[in-house]
């Protein structure tokens, strides 16, 4: 399918999209009430927004879509300005990279769930085990 859009304008519609309150994080959100955590979400005082925290453990939970953190699984690269997409996605992988180093010089640990992730018993458990180290 063409894109009817300009480039300023697919530009515009796509820095409009705001990464707070995905149906993944929801779904994450839901699996941690479930299991009884205490979490907070985007907190602007830590590095790179983590999509959940627990301060009481020093832990940082991200959700990355498959889509936008480059999933080598289930990752696609897009069809238009391949180049553009290509150095984009690297450069969120190499985020990625970067703030795991950071927390971890911080002293917190960081958990990355991937959005296809969400549908296996793994991420479960390690919501779980989050729970009983919380209590």
């Amino acid at each position: 399918m063409t894109d009817t859009l300009s480039v300023q304008q697919r530009s515009r519609v796509m820095a409009a999209i705001k990464n707070k309150g995905s149906i993944i994080e929801q779904r994450v959100a839901a699996i941690l009430k479930e299991y009884g955590v205490r979490y907070r979400k985007h907190s602007d005082k830590l590095p790179g927004k983590p999509d959940f925290y627990i301060t009481r453990l020093s832990t940082v939970l991200f959700v990355d879509s498959c889509y936008w953190h480059g999933c080598l699984v289930h990752g696609s690269q897009p069809k238009s300005n391949r180049k553009f997409w290509k150095v984009k996605l690297e450069r969120n992988r190499a985020r990625d990279k970067e703030m795991n180093n950071e927390y971890r010089r911080l002293g917190w640990r960081v958990i990355r769930i991937w959005e296809h992730e969400l549908t296996s018993p793994i991420s479960k458990r390690v919501i779980r085990a989050i729970a009983a180290l919380s209590r």
